[in-house]
């Protein structure tokens, strides 16, 4: 007498693992456009970048309460430590590794003008810029500044802010 075994193999068919698959890669590249890496990272070095600025707007301030004037543009070179000793041991760099553009108003030190640019077009601290359109300084477009006085200095041109 033969008997029949219902035969239950345990596993998945070939199509419900490409089906899986091809659900998960969608899911990862729709996670990965929303996410954007590049645009998180860029975001980050503008973070880094405005805390540089609010560290040497805090040095140039104490150097100049104690010199009655603003540091000369030789000790402005964030490759060299100890320029601005006491008041930082070395000045922060872009995240790119360049100094920030620094500029003396007027021959006496009495104002000056910081320079940089952020990677992110979008960030909202670039509305209350008066760089945030683009400013040229020695043929160079920024959009960041901070300054001692009223008004930016060692601009050739302001570029208009994109609304």
């Amino acid at each position: 007498m033969v008997t029949m075994h219902s035969v239950h193999e345990k596993g998945f068919t070939l199509s419900e693992l490409l089906i899986v698959i091809a659900l998960l890669g969608l899911l990862f590249v729709g996670s990965y456009s929303y996410i954007n890496p590049k645009a998180q990272l860029a975001k980050g070095r503008d973070s880094r970048r405005k805390k540089d600025f609010a560290v040497m707007k805090r040095v140039l301030e104490d150097y100049h309460n104690d010199h009655e004037q603003y540091p000369p543009l030789a000790l402005m070179d964030c490759s060299q430590p100890d320029l601005l000793k006491p008041y930082i041991s070395r000045l922060p760099c872009d995240p790119n590794g360049v100094s920030y553009v620094y500029k003396l108003c007027d021959a006496d030190g009495r104002q000056y003008s910081l320079y940089g640019r952020l990677e992110n077009s979008q960030d909202l601290s670039l509305r209350e810029q008066q760089c945030g359109g683009g400013c040229i300084v020695d043929g160079a477009a920024y959009n960041y500044a901070v300054t001692s006085g009223g008004s930016l200095c060692g601009q050739s041109s302001i570029l208009p802010t994109p609304t």
